[in-house]
């Protein structure tokens, strides 16, 4: 059995909407969540030593204006703000954002294992993960080549 909760009502021009699917133990350790916008949605986990909470992210698409991608990380930046500094912090979710396999200057926060070329996307969530103290995880491991993206 799984419940489902997500965000604000789905944008219905552009179908975007960030959310979870929960199992019966996951649903069970919830301690809330919150839709901050139909691009960031957070859930608080009961989880041992330390609460766990999960922000869920649908970042904007090159095709984005600046403002949107503006928002967007204002959005995140209050989310983990509001987050207990005792949780561990888990972003997951679709970025829309390519780093490449280069990680010079950016070995802090990110392996060697990228995709591809690295997008304006990918330049704007290095930074942030750089100010946030957080690491890309997917660009840490080896992966197929046709796993990469996903």
């Amino acid at each position: 059995m799984t419940v489902r909760l997500s965000g604000q009502e789905i944008n219905r021009s552009t179908k975007q909407a960030s959310g979870f699917s929960l199992s019966k133990q996951a649903r069970e350790a919830l301690l809330g969540y919150k839709p901050v916008s139909d691009r960031v949605m957070v859930a608080r986990f009961q989880a041992r030593p330390f609460n766990m909470s999960v922000i869920q992210v649908y970042a904007p698409t090159s095709d984005g204006t600046d403002e949107q991608v503006k928002q967007f990380y204002a959005n995140l930046k209050t989310t983990l703000d509001d987050i207990s500094k005792k949780d561990i912090v888990i972003i997951a979710g679709d970025w829309n954002a390519k780093f490449g396999s280069d990680n010079n200057r950016w070995e802090r926060v990110m392996g060697n294992f990228g995709y591809e070329y690295k997008n304006d996307q990918g330049e704007r969530l290095l930074k942030f993960a750089l100010e946030h103290d957080m690491i890309i995880c997917n660009t840490k491991f080896k992966q197929k080549n046709c796993k990469q993206w996903t």
